[in-house]
Parts: C-alpha cells; sequence; structure tokens
C-alpha cells in the first residue's frame, strides 16, 4: 500500500470515483472533506441518466470525450455490476411536424420512425410522434452511493475547508490538515480554489465557468395508475424536452428538468416546472393521468457548466490536480476523470 496521504475535497459522484480509482492503485490513506449541509452535492439532485442521445464522433472534441467517457462507464458497469445502476432505453420523441420545425431533432437522431404506441403506456398516444429509441443507463445516486461507500476506503471528514496554503489545508471547525496529494472536486465551487491553479489560461477559464441550476418534480410510483403505464421497468421517455423517468428501486418517478443559467439558487424553478407538467399532461391527455403538481416534491442541483461546455480533470498545481465541469455529463466524466487523475498520482 502507497503511504501517500490524499486529500479530497467534495463528496459527490467525482469524489466517489477517485476513491474507487485510487483505492485500486493501492491508495487507501485517503481523507474526503465535505459539507452537505454548506454545500448540497447536485449528484443526489439529478436526473441521473447516462444516455449518448445522438452523440456521434468527429463532431466535435466535446463528442468524441462524451461517447470515450459513455464507453468506459459501460466497461465500468459491465465489469462491477455496482448498485443503484439500471441499464435500460431512453425513448426521444417528437411531435410529427414540418421538416424547418424539427430539422434539428432529425439531424441528432438519425434512422428515427414514427407512431403512437410506446411500451411505456398501454394505451396509444393521441398523436404520432417521430422517435428513436437508444440504450441508457438511469442511476438510482442514493444507491449507487450506498455501493462505493460500502467497498471505498477512505475517511469522510463533515467539514467545510476555509483556506489551503501550500499543502495545509484549514477548515472552520478549526482542524489543520496536510495533504502530499489534494483533488478538488467541488464543482462550481472549484472558483474557490482558482489561486491553486497555476495556469493563467486554465485559471481564467475557471473563472467564466458558471453554475446552472436545475429543477426537477419527484413524485411517489404508487401515485401513478398500473393500468396506465409500465412502473415495474426502470425506463425514460422524452417528449419537447421534458423526460419522465421511471425508477422502481427507488419507488418514484421524475418529471423535468429545468436549467437556469448563472445560478446557484436552490429554491427551485416551480414556473418552468409547471409549464414541463402541463406540456407533458396535454400529451398524455386520456392515456395517462399525472399526479397533481402539488403532490411532487420539487428538487433542484446546481451543476458547472465550464466555458464552451469543455470539462477539465487533471493536474493545477505541483500535487494538485482538479475535475470540474463535468455539468450534464458527470455519470459518465467521472469515471474518465478518476482514471486520469489516479494515474498521475501514482507517476
Amino acid at each position: 500500500m502507497h503511504k501517500k496521504h490524499i486529500v479530497i475535497i467534495g463528496n459527490g459522484v467525482a469524489s466517489k470515483c477517485v476513491v474507487f480509482e485510487l483505492n485500486k492503485l493501492g491508495f487507501d490513506n485517503i481523507t474526503v472533506i465535505a459539507s452537505e449541509s454548506f454545500a448540497p452535492m447536485c449528484s443526489t439532485r439529478t436526473t441521473a441518466i447516462n444516455c449518448l442521445r445522438g452523440t456521434e464522433r468527429g463532431n466535435s472534441n466535446l463528442g468524441d470525450t462524451i461517447i470515450d467517457s459513455f464507453n468506459i462507464f459501460e466497461d465500468f458497469y459491465n465489469l462491477y455490476n455496482p448498485l443503484g445502476i439500471s441499464k435500460t432505453f431512453e425513448m426521444h420523441t417528437t411531435p410529427v411536424a414540418p421538416d424547418d420545425l424539427i430539422a434539428k431533432w432529425k439531424r441528432r437522431y438519425k434512422n428515427y420512425d414514427k407512431g403512437f404506441e410506446f411500451s411505456l403506456f398501454n394505451k396509444p398516444l393521441n398523436n404520432e410522434l417521430f422517435y428513436i429509441e437508444n440504450d441508457a443507463y438511469i442511476i438510482s445516486p442514493e444507491i449507487y452511493f450506498d455501493w462505493f461507500n460500502s467497498i471505498n476506503k477512505f475517511t469522510l471528514i463533515d467539514d467545510v475547508v476555509e483556506e489551503i496554503t501550500d499543502m495545509q489545508i484549514f477548515t472552520s471547525k478549526g482542524l489543520s490538515i496536510i495533504a502530499d496529494e489534494l483533488i478538488i472536486c467541488t464543482s462550481y465551487m472549484s472558483k474557490n480554489f482558482s489561486h491553486l491553479v497555476a495556469d493563467e489560461k486554465l485559471k481564467h477559464s475557471l473563472l467564466h465557468s458558471k453554475p446552472v441550476a436545475g429543477s426537477y418534480l419527484k413524485f411517489k410510483i404508487e401515485d401513478f395508475n398500473s393500468d396506465e403505464l409500465n412502473l415495474k421497468n426502470p425506463y425514460c421517455f422524452r417528449i419537447d424536452e421534458v423526460h419522465l423517468i421511471i425508477r422502481p428501486d427507488l419507488d418514484d418517478v421524475l418529471l423535468g428538468s429545468t436549467s437556469t443559467n448563472n445560478s446557484n439558487d436552490m429554491t427551485g424553478d416551480v414556473s418552468g416546472l409547471l409549464n414541463q407538467y402541463n406540456k407533458l399532461s396535454k400529451h398524455l391527455l386520456g392515456v395517462v393521468k399525472l399526479p397533481s403538481f402539488e403532490s411532487a416534491e420539487v428538487i433542484t442541483g446546481v451543476r458547472h457548466k465550464s466555458q464552451k461546455r469543455t470539462p477539465y480533470w487533471g493536474e493545477i498545481g505541483k500535487n494538485k490536480y482538479a475535475i470540474w465541469g463535468l455539468y450534464k455529463n458527470a455519470f459518465s466524466f467521472s469515471n474518465m476523470a478518476a482514471r486520469k487523475i489516479s494515474k498521475l498520482i501514482k507517476e
């Protein structure tokens, strides 16, 4: 076993994956510092779906990274069979309309079909839809994180980092912790540690990144009628940019979500969600009666969007590393990022 003391700030999915990869390489003297009450992690406040959604290789560096990380995530899933991940499908649909209104959708989702009947619903829809079904993974973060915690070797300190001087970390509870290696996994709060970034261009990019608040509705699965839709299997149905996600392992159904740029407001986009709820209700009229809007819990998380949506993972200074800007791809980017960070530390 390696004797280095590795300190990770943050306890979301990126942190979990980093600890997992470091443990595999023989590092187990790991301290994780995080405070859920001070900085609620976005990883447990997201609809958490891994799906390529029409992304094709060769169109952009970001697209290639999305595909590569998705493949790494699939390898991880197949090799370790982690709890809290369900392999299923995501049905992408859009109402049949003239080409000029849905040209962008058709460019992205090639080899589409059209129809009224979908396996999620027990009755045909009223209006015909263009659709394409893609492989997807629905993640139940609470179960997934419990799985990580059952096998990962680390010490968790519930505290807030107030200052970092070289490799010495000072917390709000008066702790002073010395790290041999330091890893920042703090999403949009990574800006608070910009002084640790040696490269000016990288620092500029970090300082110009944005928090993006996202909200969705969480219903109890028992509030839906099993005679109207299939509630036994995990599934995602998407129409007009609105997701309906069935998660039997957590006994819930998710609807949404909204995005608000340059916002870390956790109160929730209630008006935006009501608009999405009404839009979905209209599409499912006579097929599925949604539970009342008021019966749902509004969940909000804050994601981190880098310039040009380009994520970063790597070295930021001597013995200092960071992962940030994972935005909508945190549950696939994290595996890829963790592999790179752990290999850098081993070297």
